[in-house]
């Protein structure tokens, strides 16, 4: 299971969960293109977030609650 954390223009965080990679990515690219940014991607199988924002770390406090509260952990 995957998760992006996405941050919108109009400054709240949002999520997106899926077990398909391949529709993760798409999302990603999707989500980018159409202005907001994304976050970070956690990958639960693996217990590892595989893409952090270049601020990632300035969000962390913002978002854990994001990472840890999901029902695939």
């Amino acid at each position: 299971m995957y998760r992006i954390i996405y941050y919108t223009s109009t400054g709240e965080y949002c999520i997106f969960d899926s077990a398909d990679y391949e529709q993760i990515i798409s999302i990603h690219l999707d989500l980018r293109r159409d202005g907001n940014q994304v976050v970070c991607i956690v990958n639960y199988t693996l217990k590892a977030v595989i893409y952090k924002s270049p601020d990632f770390d300035s969000r962390s406090d913002d978002i854990d609650d994001l990472i840890f509260n999901c029902i695939y952990n």
